[in-house]
């Protein structure tokens, strides 16, 4: 009996250790991420979350040849 509960409790735990491991797969590309001009400035990522939205005057993301930068307007 304890080596059926042993083995039940091991596999329990193994599953649970195998689902919490897995990997999402995320269908939607980053929009930022995937214009070439952009891709070598935020290749750490872009940590404030700005957007190339107008309508976001307090975070833009300004892009040049040369760098990109959040910009607020105030």
């Amino acid at each position: 009996m304890q080596q059926i509960l042993t083995r039940t409790t091991t596999f329990v735990l193994l599953a649970l250790l195998a689902t919490a491991c897995a990997k999402t797969d995320d269908a939607t590309p980053n929009p930022i991420t995937t214009q070439p001009a952009l891709t070598e400035h935020l290749t750490l990522g872009n940590p404030s979350g700005s957007t190339m939205d107008p309508g976001q005057p307090t975070n833009y993301l300004l892009s040049k040849s040369q760098y990109a930068l959040s910009y607020h307007r105030d």
